[in-house]
């Protein structure tokens, strides 16, 4: 029901292309397959740094490494809408669909639209912190609204996901504070204005050997490259 379609280049033609793959394969091949078409899946365990993890990783993380009343930064202007499945729904719909003989595509997801906006006020409230935003009308945003239309959904398996969002976030936003703590569960994290210099500090047990050749903390290479550059050092609090 996708043709005739104008995809956007490159990530929704192959999108389309697989689903066409899956019918050849079982038109000419007479393989079983199944045909998805997914809707914002987030959860625990998976990315949540790096530039890789999806809206629900990257809001969790952001809220976690803020402090109450702080401020993160949000891509866009907030307003563009989405809806989010929690991963354990997915797992039982695409149980369901593998047992069913429904071979043509079908949507998984969920029907609830929320904002941007709105979903850093969810992880906020669920991390109990008073959380600013502010937007960069810079950074992409996608599409400026998404929606699982689950007809067909609850037509062929006569089910729908049931997840409340704010109960798949509150699993998910406590597994990434885990790993934002985890991560560097010596130091602490200071903005600008309370490192009392231009650029961000890190406050931690140090040794010479976390310095580079300019005297500052090198920049995480893997799972912190999102944070800004270090520059400064704070008297240590805490040993490693």
């Amino acid at each position: 029901d996708a043709w005739p379609a104008d995809p956007e280049k490159g990530y929704g033609l192959e999108k389309l292309f697989t689903e066409e793959l899956a019918r050849y394969y079982r038109e000419d091949f007479g393989m079983e397959t199944r045909i998805v078409r997914f809707h914002n899946v987030f959860g625990e365990k998976g990315s949540w740094t790096g530039g890789r993890e999806k809206s629900p990783a990257a809001i969790c993380r952001k809220v976690a490494e803020a402090k109450d009343g702080g401020t993160i930064e949000v891509w866009g202007d907030g307003l563009q809408t989405r809806s989010y499945m929690y991963v354990d729904d997915c797992v039982e719909g695409l149980m369901r669909l593998m047992a069913s003989d429904y071979r043509e595509p079908l949507n998984l997801g969920t029907d609830r639209l929320v904002t941007i906006n709105e979903l850093v006020d969810i992880v906020a409230l669920i991390a109990g912190k008073k959380i600013g935003k502010r937007h960069d009308l810079t950074k992409p945003q996608g599409v400026r609204g998404r929606n699982s239309d689950n007809a067909r959904l609850r037509t062929v398996l006569g089910w729908e996901p049931s997840i409340t969002l704010e109960a798949g976030l509150a699993v998910t936003y406590k597994w990434i504070e885990a790993q934002v703590t985890e991560a560097f569960p010596w130091c602490t994290i200071l903005p600008p204005a309370a490192a009392g210099v231009g650029q961000w500090a890190l406050a931690g047990g140090f040794e010479a050997g976390d310095l580079n050749e300019s005297g500052s903390i090198p920049q995480p290479a893997d799972t912190h490259a999102h944070w800004p550059p270090f520059a400064t050092l704070r008297k240590p609090n805490a040993s490693r």
